[in-house]
């Protein structure tokens, strides 16, 4: 996967942002001050506002519900990360919850230390482009269905099973065309604050107005997105 790595100082930022997950435990939900965490965050208090850096909503980004939904919370995630697995459900149960008031956008940022992440961030754009938005969303279900239940996911065989042509999607996922977007999504997550995934920035009205940092429950998402709507 050489032609597709990150360049050398994206990467050396992705060793720093590894170090501090494991340093702090940051993945780990359920620590006993998170709520207050996830409190402050939203309301905004100087030692948080990072998150102002991520960027707005775009057409490049996949976006779960209604694009012109109220609220969109933008996450920046790893696929093979077990929490960033865990918050998926969390996003797509919000999504459904407030029928079209909430949106959930996905931004790649594979972490050095899982060996498939880079590679599902490329199938996954890969599979989208060559068959629909929609199938972006189908490729990260199936990677975690067979993750979870294997612990591992060949990502060629996944965009097969979902229609993709083998070699159209061959040719593709070896071009490095995704490059650029893949690197723009990590980029964007450290300017924007992020230590660790899933780091989530919550939008409304277009503007970023808090996180939500960590793999938190419905419930706290839920209570962290009410206040704007």
């Amino acid at each position: 996967m050489d032609k597709y790595s990150i360049p050398v100082s994206i990467v050396i930022a992705g060793l720093f942002v590894a170090g501090a997950v494991l340093l702090s435990n940051f993945y780990s939900p359920g620590k006993g001050d998170d709520l207050a965490n996830i409190s402050d965050a939203v309301e905004g208090e100087e030692e948080n506002t990072m998150y102002l850096n991520a960027l707005p909503v775009s057409d490049s980004d996949h976006i779960l519900g209604d694009k012109d939904a109220k609220v969109k919370v933008v996450t920046y995630a790893d696929m093979e990360c077990p929490y960033c697995m865990s918050f998926e459900d969390t996003m797509r149960t919000a999504v459904a919850d407030y029928s079209g008031q909430v949106a959930w956008v996905y931004r790649h940022f594979p972490l050095d230390f899982h060996e498939s992440a880079m590679p599902a961030a490329i199938a996954s754009e890969c599979l989208a482009d060559l068959e629909g938005g929609e199938k972006f969303w189908d490729f990260m279900g199936k990677f975690k269905s067979d993750m979870t239940e294997s612990g591992s996911a060949d990502v060629k065989k996944i965009a097969a099973s979902l229609g993709a042509n083998a070699t159209e999607f061959a040719e593709c996922y070896d071009s490095g065309k995704f490059s650029e977007k893949i690197e723009g999504n990590y980029n964007d997550g450290i300017a924007a604050g992020l230590q660790g995934t899933p780091y989530s920035v919550i939008f409304a009205d277009g503007a970023p107005v808090g996180v939500i940092d960590g793999a938190y429950p419905i419930e706290d998402v839920k209570a962290a997105i009410d206040p704007y709507l």
